[in-house]
């Protein structure tokens, strides 16, 4: 009984060939034997694969599609004649048939009309003789290994190898040569393209062996292994569920390593989906070796931060320890510290624009307010003390408004001894208008 094809797919029968593509590849991902880890018989998923994959092999190809719908079946009826009155007892007239090759499922074929289809390019032939299982086994061996004389590039290979009731012997030789030319393809877009087939056996054809795509993902990852790729290339096939964990692994660990130090690269990496088989997504492999990776960059850069900061001795080398982007707040406290130490000693040189900028840059409060009482202790001009009390930003940061204080202060005690009237003792004894002193004068008072 003839299936309804559309109902199948869930379409209906005004769909385009956009629509029925789109209801395969969904149900396809969906019913494939593959996403169901060997239950796929218990659960009749294989069945209803096998159900979807006939249903878009026949609506997906125009003419059985313009047959089905106009006949119901993908193969018209035959037209009977008089001429064929034996149609009703065998299907069809043997005389009818005999030089349609297309249909010679009952004709033994000779050696001679093997060797003329091979002179004449007619490769097609060749291989429908090598999956006739009706054909003699001599002939259909012999049809096989004519056809892989002349054939040598992949897609020919791999569409030979799917043939359904290929001759068993052949497909070993095919399998075997694929094997061979997978070995020497250095293009990994290639390589890939081979491995995504081994999914595509549902359109009518056989599945293709498991050690083709087994073969292609190995090679790829050797390539991986010894070449550069695109990190967004190598996120994606990490991500992909069509390929074997091994091969996916491999390519984030290749992304990981292209990565280096640059922590944005590797955290795209940590943020993709982690996935499982069968399921897109980085794999949990990867994603803990990017953890890995990030917690490893942070105690390295933490361990060189805090010997830059012991090694430092000068207050223009922990200035600029602390201007570097990304540190750590351990280091960051540590050449805080490091930084206060070295304002409170009074050994330390260091310029009045050098401390100004200090209580002026984003360091904590008590250091700032250090680099700016240390700037004040370096003042001892009118100048610089002014300059101290007239810097824009002093106002805006906590507990800086004590240094201005301070610094008017000093600057307002400075003013008071430059305008304080000047005395000598040496006036208290000289003589007024040429008398006695001051002191004589006293003397004889007493």
């Amino acid at each position: 009984m003839t299936q309804d094809y559309y109902s199948i797919l869930g379409i209906p029968r005004t769909a385009d060939a956009k629509a029925i593509k789109a209801a395969y590849r969904r149900l396809a991902l969906e019913y494939h034997p593959d996403r169901h880890n060997g239950k796929s018989t218990q659960s009749g998923t294989e069945e209803q694969f096998k159900r979807v994959s006939e249903a878009y092999e026949v609506l997906s190809d125009p003419a059985k599609k313009a047959n089905y719908d106009r006949y119901g079946t993908v193969t018209p009826p035959v037209a009977r004649t008089r001429a064929d009155p034996f149609a009703d007892l065998f299907g069809s007239s043997h005389f009818a048939d005999i030089f349609d090759f297309g249909r010679q499922s009952q004709q033994t074929l000779s050696e001679y009309e093997l060797v003329q289809m091979a002179t004449e390019g007619n490769l097609e032939g060749l291989l429908q003789v090598c999956a006739k299982p009706r054909q003699p086994e001599e002939i259909r061996l012999s049809a096989g290994n004519k056809l892989l004389e002349r054939v040598s590039d992949v897609d020919t290979l791999i569409q030979i190898l799917q043939r359904p009731c290929l001759h068993e012997g052949i497909g070993t030789k095919v399998k075997d040569k694929l094997l061979g030319i997978i070995e020497k393809i250095e293009d990994a877009d290639r390589l890939v393209k081979i491995s995504y087939t081994y999914y595509n056996g549902a359109m009518g054809n056989s599945r293709l062996p498991k050690e083709i795509k087994t073969a292609a993902e190995d090679k790829l990852t050797e390539l991986i292994g010894k070449n550069n790729y695109n990190s967004e290339w190598l996120i994606a096939v990490a991500a992909d569920w069509h390929f074997e964990d091994s091969f996916r692994i491999a390519a984030g660990m290749k992304a990981i390593e292209q990565a280096g130090e640059d922590i944005g690269k590797l955290t795209k990496i940590k943020d993709a989906p982690t996935g499982s088989v069968g399921s897109p997504g980085i794999l949990r492999e990867v994603e803990e070796a990017v953890e890995s990776k990030l917690i490893e960059i942070k105690e390295r850069k933490d361990n060189s931060g805090m010997a830059a900061v012991k090694a430092a001795n000068t207050i223009e080398a922990i200035f600029e320890i602390l201007g570097k982007p990304s540190l750590r707040l351990e280091v960051h406290t540590a050449a805080d510290n490091k930084l206060l130490e070295l304002l409170k000693n009074p050994d330390t040189k260091v310029s009045l624009d050098v401390l100004i900028g200090l209580a002026l840059s984003p360091l904590n409060g008590n250091t700032c307010v250090a680099a700016g009482m240390r700037a004040l202790d370096q003042a001892n001009t009118e100048a610089d003390i002014t300059r101290i009390t007239t810097v824009k930003g002093f106002e805006y940061k906590p507990n800086l408004h004590l240094v201005r204080e301070a610094a008017e202060n000093k600057l307002a005690q400075l003013r008071r001894t430059d305008t304080a009237p000047m005395t000598n003792p040496r006036l208290e004894n000289r003589p007024v208008g040429g008398g006695p002193t001051m002191g004589s004068v006293k003397a004889r008072n007493k």
